[in-house]
Formats: structure tokens, sequence, C-alpha cells
């Protein structure tokens, strides 16, 4: 069973302000005490573009279901390689996958 686990609001990538120009951004999901070895999560990596006005994106992260006893797990969301039109005030989200066993 999969799924969709997205990041809460305060961890989402957005752009504080409407901009008249395009910015751009990389992003990776990195390890936390959620590992794609144990296939907790499916890693993903990609590019934003926001475009101008535009000011939230969202990004899914497929989490596979498990019957374990565990505690809660976390991976991280990194953003980098912003345009030079961009400054990141954070660049480091978390996502928490919850246990339901």
């Amino acid at each position: 069973m999969t799924a969709p686990c997205r990041l809460p609001p305060a961890d989402c990538p957005r752009v504080e302000a409407a901009y008249d120009q395009a910015v751009t951004m990389s992003f990776r999901a990195v390890n936390g005490t959620a590992t794609t070895s144990d296939g907790d999560y499916i890693a993903k990596t990609g590019t934003l573009t926001f475009a101008p006005g535009e000011t939230t994106k969202t990004i899914t992260i497929v989490v596979n279901g498990d019957s374990k006893k565990e505690a809660n797990e976390t991976f991280y969301l990194d953003l980098f390689g912003n345009s030079s039109n961009s400054l990141f005030t954070k660049s480091r989200g978390i996502g928490t996958i919850l246990n339901d066993d």
C-alpha cells in the first residue's frame, strides 16, 4: 500500500512574495529515520519552477505502508540550486510518516 505524504504547509516550497520573473530551484528527498533502503518511502528529486506571480508548489513523496510496529519516522526535503534571482530563507523541510500499526 502506498500513500502520498505531504509536508506541513510551513515546510512546503514557496516564494514569499509574487515576483515578476520565473524562479527555479532543485529538490531532493533525504533519509532521516525513514529510509529508502528500508522501503519507507520512494526517493524523489526534481526541479521546481515558480512562474511569475506563483507563490507555492506541492511536492508529493510516496510513502510505503508496512505492518511493522515502529515509531513515527521522518525524512527531509532539501532545496538547492536556486536561480540567481532568489534567496533561500529555509532550505530544509521535514516530513513525518505516522505509524498506524
